[in-house]
């Protein structure tokens, strides 16, 4: 018995690593972020505290609220001249692929938008510039997953509206595409109340 129990843990681990975007979402002490969101853990990632991370170069994580489809998520961060990153909106669980689904590309000098790999929008700004940083210097970046439109509001941008099928979300999946960490802070998301 002993030793199909370990046969099945070496099968498990194995199978865990094959893709390093396959996350399995449970609630734990380990992974407790906000009340009731559930932040997924990659070797990449720091939590700060109970609503700030870091994720570092190549850092991926994803966070989720139990049974929320509609949703608002809201973060600050700090733009440094050199930042990249993307967010993701989700339902499934498991396989992730960068080119499904909506994929919102934030750089220091222009946000884009995908649907499956198609672009659908783009704006321009500068995030660097004091103007587009709040009394704290920060940046700010609120998403609205609802029904089937997305509203993105960044600091330097009017809201950004996009109507889309696949805009029901369970999870935002968050990616550092630059080669300097990315701190996230105050990160809230919640059922969306926005119309």
């Amino acid at each position: 018995m002993r030793t199909i129990t370990i046969i099945l843990l070496i099968n498990v681990g194995l199978l865990s690593s094959c893709n390093p975007y396959r996350y399995e979402l449970m609630s734990t002490e380990n992974n407790k972020f906000l009340d009731g969101v559930i932040l997924s853990h990659f070797e990449k990632i720091e939590k700060i505290d109970k609503n700030s991370i870091i994720i570092k170069p190549g850092g991926i994580t994803s966070i989720r609220k139990q049974e929320l489809t509609n949703l608002t998520f809201q973060t600050n961060f700090l733009s440094s001249g050199s930042n990249s990153f993307n967010v993701y909106l989700r339902t499934v669980r498991h396989e992730f692929d960068e080119k499904t689904g909506v994929r919102i590309e934030i750089s220091d000098r222009d946000m884009k938008i995908y649907e499956n790999d198609k672009l659908i929008a783009e704006k321009k700004h500068n995030l660097t510039d004091n103007y587009c940083r709040n009394k704290h210097g920060l940046n700010y970046l609120k998403i609205v997953s609802e029904g089937q439109s997305i509203i993105i509001e960044l600091d330097c941008n009017p809201k950004t509206y996009i109507k889309s099928e696949l805009t029901l979300s369970e999870y935002v999946i968050l990616q550092n595409n630059s080669e300097e960490d990315l701190s996230l802070n105050g990160i809230t998301i919640e059922k969306s109340l926005e119309k």
